[in-house]
């Protein structure tokens, strides 16, 4: 966080998929809170196959 300071950045959001488990554990660890009023949207334009790894 420190480098995010040194350029002057005082916000800093993220995204991150709910099944990730370990990375929302590492964000958490790191200071990074949920948020609950917000609400994500996104379109697909073309279809596209979703691949999640776990």
């Amino acid at each position: 966080m420190k480098a995010l300071e040194a350029e002057g950045i005082h916000k800093a959001a993220l995204v991150a998929f709910e099944k990730n488990v370990s990375g929302n554990a590492f964000w958490e660890k790191a200071g990074f809170t949920v948020r609950d009023d917000l609400v994500y949207r996104n379109k697909n334009i073309h279809q596209i196959k979703r691949i999640d790894i776990i």
